[in-house]
C-alpha cells in the first residue's frame, strides 16, 4: 500500500468517524464511539480472553488453508475432470452462511475443535483455492509452449513457469480470504465454541447489552482490518524477499524470477 492509499484510507477513517459522531450527537439512540472504547477498555480482560481463543483459531486454520489450497488447485489443474466434479460443492459453500454450515460439522465431529476449526478451513480454501487455479491456466500459451519446445517437462513448467505465474492471483485470494477469516470464524463459534468473539456476540445479544455487542463488533471490524493489512504486508514482503532475494542469490530458476519480475510493478 503506498502512501496514496494510505492517505486516501486515512481520510475515509476520519470521514466515517465524522459522520457516526454527527449521527450520535443528532439521535441520542445512537452509540459513540468514544463509548464503544470506554466499554472495551473496562471489559478488556473478558475481550482479551475471547480474542485469544478467535485469533488461535485463526493461527490454526489459514495456513492449513494455504496449503490445502494449494494442494487442491494443483490437483484439479492435472485432472480437469475433479475440478467440474467440485464445483457444485465450492459454490454450495461459498453462498451459504457460515452459521448453517457449522452444525452439519458438530453432526460429524461432534463438540470439538475440529467442528469449529473444519468450516473455516473450508470456507477459506474454496476462494483461494479458485484465485490460484485461475492464475494457473492463465498462463499465456505463447510462454508454456515456448518452454516446453525448450525441453522443459510439463511438471517443470507447472513447477517454474504456471506457479510463478498465478502468485497474483494466489495474494489476490488471500487479500480476501483473510479480509473475511474474522467472520468465518465468528460464524463457527456462533454454534459450538465455549470462547471466541462469536460466544462473546450471543453473551451480549442474550443479555441485551447492545454497547458490549456494538463493542465486540467494532473489535471484529478492527481484526478484519489487521488481517487485510498483514495480507498486504506479506505480499510486499514476497515481492522484495523472494523476488530480489532467494530467486536472484540461489539462482532457484531463472525462468521463475523472470516471470514474477513481471508482476512486480503491478505490486
Amino acid at each position: 500500500m503506498d502512501k496514496h492509499h494510505k492517505r486516501d484510507l486515512l481520510v475515509v477513517l476520519a470521514f466515517f468517524i465524522l459522520i457516526w459522531e454527527f449521527a450520535c450527537y443528532t439521535c441520542p439512540s445512537f452509540i459513540s464511539i468514544n463509548d464503544l472504547l470506554i466499554r472495551i477498555w473496562q471489559c478488556k480482560s473478558l475481550f482479551a480472553l475471547h480474542i485469544g481463543a478467535t485469533l488461535n483459531e485463526l493461527v490454526i486454520a489459514i495456513p492449513l488453508s494455504i496449503f490445502l489450497s494449494f494442494s487442491l488447485s494443483v490437483l484439479f489443474f492435472s485432472f480437469r475432470f475433479l475440478k467440474v466434479a467440485f464445483d457444485p460443492i465450492f459454490i454450495l459453500f461459498q453462498t451459504l452462511p457460515g452459521f448453517i454450515v457449522a452444525p452439519l460439522f458438530i453432526l460429524c465431529f461432534g463438540w470439538s475443535k475440529i467442528s469449529i476449526l473444519t468450516p473455516i478451513i473450508l470456507l477459506i480454501t474454496f476462494p483461494l483455492t479458485t484465485s490460484i487455479y485461475k492464475g494457473l491456466i492463465s498462463t499465456p500459451t505463447e510462454t508454456v509452449e515456448y518452454y516446453t519446445f525448450c525441453g522443459l517437462s510439463k511438471n517443470k513448467v507447472l513447477l517454474h513457469i504456471r506457479i510463478p505465474y498465478s502468485v497474483p492471483y494466489f495474494f489476490s485470494g488471500v487479500r480476501i480470504a483473510f479480509s473475511s477469516c474474522v467472520s468465518y470464524a465468528v460464524s463457527g463459534e456462533f454454534v459450538g465454541a465455549q470462547e471466541g468473539l462469536g460466544v462473546l456476540i450471543q453473551l451480549f445479544r442474550r443479555e441485551f447489552d447492545f454497547v458490549s455487542l456494538a463493542a465486540s463488533i467494532l473489535i471484529l471490524l478492527a481484526l478484519s482490518l489487521f488481517f487485510y493489512s498483514l495480507a498486504l504486508l506479506l505480499e510486499k514482503i514476497f515481492s522484495w524477499v523472494f523476488l530480489y532475494g532467494s530467486f536472484k542469490k540461489n539462482s532457484i530458476s531463472s525462468n521463475s524470477f523472470n516471470i514474477l519480475s513481471m508482476f512486480k510493478r503491478g505490486w
